[in-house]
């Protein structure tokens, strides 16, 4: 009779590794998870092979935040903006900028900045790309999605 092999269950496995995980890096896993939850990627009840993929791209974003290529966010931002917050107001605020600061950063007025964040003035798109770069996040941070 042939033994079956010991086979470790990838969810019992994720679990290890955020048990043995830095605090820091807790957070950052359990932050990416929730934000996968809030857009559907990780669906309930999946079958093994999801689950499987889901420990995949959970590691492939541990090993991001650790090297320092994924940049994480506080809960209480990504609270605000799920909450419908401006997104530039959040990262400008986030970054620790005033909005002159910004407004200068980016090359366009205060006032045309002070209408973005309160909704009076939708901006195009290379006035986006301007203010993303110059809070240094990617663009669909910025602007949701249609």
């Amino acid at each position: 009779m042939v033994e079956a092999k010991n086979k470790t269950d990838p969810t019992q496995d994720f679990l290890r590794q955020i048990t043995e995980a830095t605090e820091a890096t807790k957070r950052a896993m359990l932050l990416q998870a929730k934000v996968a939850e809030n857009m559907h990627l990780l669906v309930p009840g999946g079958g093994v092979d999801e689950d499987a993929q889901d420990v995949t791209d959970a590691r492939a974003i541990i090993d991001g935040v650790r090297a320092g290529t994924i940049e994480t966010f506080p809960g209480d931002l990504v609270s605000m903006l799920v909450e419908g917050s401006n997104p530039v107001r959040v990262f400008r605020e986030f970054r620790g900028m005033t909005g002159e600061q910004l407004a200068s950063k980016a090359g366009i007025s205060r006032p045309y900045l002070t209408q973005i964040e309160t909704g009076k003035r939708e901006p195009m798109f290379p006035v986006m790309a301007k203010i993303a770069r110059a809070l240094d996040v990617s663009l669909d941070l910025l602007v949701p999605a249609p």
